[in-house]
């Protein structure tokens, strides 16, 4: 009965450690997208302002946040996956209410500057993805 416990706490952690590393995937593609295509990002940054998609980008946000907080426990950088996670969640809920103006406020700095700009900003992207890849791998136990 005892080892049933165990098996069945086991297996979630497994399970949203690779949620969390298919998070870091889609953050790794997202800063790819922008680097080499900065003109299709934009024109998904634009996608997700829409009134009636801002929501489900809240959502978004909200659920990634939430598994990188549950993806704490066995990961390499503990204290990373915390502050990441919770700074995504409070973005996430903050997004109905200023979502639209901080996308139009960027989208507007963007067109101003150029893709050079966007390729910036997504490169912090690409670099957020691999950190979190490397961050929800299983520790290394010296055995």
């Amino acid at each position: 009965m005892a080892y049933l416990f165990l098996v069945k706490r086991t297996r979630p952690t497994h399970v949203i450690s690779l949620i969390a590393v298919l998070v870091g995937v889609l953050l790794i593609t997202q800063g790819l997208l922008g680097v080499l295509a900065p003109e299709a990002f934009v024109g998904v940054v634009r996608f997700f302002k829409a009134p009636s998609v801002i929501y489900v980008a809240a959502a978004l946000r909200i659920a990634i946040g939430i598994v990188l907080l549950c993806a704490v426990t066995g990961s390499r950088l503990p204290i990373f996956l915390r502050v990441f996670g919770l700074l995504i969640v409070i973005g996430g809920v903050l997004t109905p209410f200023v979502g639209v103006q901080f996308a139009d406020i960027i989208l507007a700095l963007w067109s101003s500057r150029g893709p050079g700009l966007v390729r910036l900003f997504t490169v912090v992207s690409l670099a957020l993805g691999l950190f979190t890849v490397y961050a929800v791998s299983p520790a290394r136990r010296n055995a």
